[in-house]
């Protein structure tokens, strides 16, 4: 039987996923670890959505109707503020959780306390398929943070002291990318770490974030924040990482500072560039780096984000 306050407070925004919503709740419903609200937090949907939810009778799921649409960042915060579990899980409104997500990203909370926050991987399907895979450790994921976003947004779990110590919050300002500038001010803060299995399954839409026109603007400001907290800001420009993430391009001379930094990073311990750390240590020019992945892979690399 669920307590009064439950263990995990799972807040999921939606806008219109009447055609998802029902495998979404399905999954959670048979969750293997079953002491969890669902707050469902309706951002001005115009569809059945609300009356697929009514159809489950199930008191753990609790609908919080904007109203109006605000936007993803609003609807996230509204949920924060009103959960009440011991441990908060992100979730969307058309992606499948796995048998047992809660009760995996629980035990490891519970068995290191030093740990903030924890993501997974995840089984993409829809637009594409594929297996997702983000950095396992603290450090990993700091890496990774310049050249892409280091967690997989909807596996997010953490401890609700980040809520109530007022630094996991949404900046409203942003209706894309609101994760990527989220940990631009967290990942400075806090110990995060991913688990090295997939908790979801992650619906990929045609029309995916990334296509969003305020993403390059989102992404060189969660750069700068980034780069000032890890006092950085002198040696990079955000404007070359942003490029970099949204089209997998950089000029000449964006590839020669970003060449620069990683010899400086790795000299004297500062946030490297991921996976490409050592692509701008070894090759001497950008032409260099995608000569060498058309011979080695057949292609040249599209660099993204979720």
């Amino acid at each position: 039987m669920m307590m009064s306050r439950p263990l995990v407070s799972v807040v999921i925004p939606y806008r219109n996923v009447d055609a998802t919503i029902g495998e979404t709740l399905n999954s959670l419903v048979m969750q293997s670890m079953p002491d969890f609200e669902v707050l469902l937090i309706d951002d001005g949907s115009t569809d059945k959505t609300r009356e697929v939810i009514r159809n489950y009778f199930d008191p753990r799921f609790k609908v919080i109707n904007l109203g109006e649409q605000r936007g993803i960042a609003a609807a996230l915060n509204v949920g924060l503020n009103a959960a009440s579990g011991k441990y908060i899980a992100r979730m969307d409104g058309d992606d499948i959780c796995y048998l047992n997500r809660f009760r995996d990203q629980v035990a490891f909370l519970d068995a290191n306390s030093l740990v903030d926050l924890i993501g997974t991987g995840a089984d993409v399907f829809g637009a594409m398929y594929a297996i997702f895979r983000s950095p396992l450790s603290h450090q990993l994921i700091v890496d990774q943070f310049l050249v892409n976003n280091p967690f997989i947004h909807p596996t997010v779990f953490f401890r609700r002291e980040l809520i109530d110590s007022g630094i996991y919050h949404y900046n409203e300002d942003f209706q894309t990318d609101e994760d990527y500038e989220l940990w631009s001010r967290l990942l400075p803060r806090i110990r995060a770490e991913n688990l090295d299995h997939s908790s979801i399954r992650y619906r990929r839409h045609a029309n995916s974030n990334q296509n969003h026109p305020h993403i390059f603007q989102s992404k060189i400001h969660a750069i700068r924040q980034f780069c000032h907290a890890f006092a950085i800001a002198d040696k990079l420009d955000p404007q070359v990482l942003a490029e970099l993430q949204c089209s997998g391009f950089v000029t000449n001379e964006g590839f020669e500072q970003l060449r620069r930094y990683a010899r400086y990073a790795e000299e004297f311990g500062k946030p490297k560039l991921g996976w490409l750390q050592d692509v701008f240590l070894r090759e001497g020019s950008y032409s260099q780096v995608m000569n060498y992945y058309d011979a080695i892979l057949g292609y040249r690399p599209f660099w993204g984000t979720f």
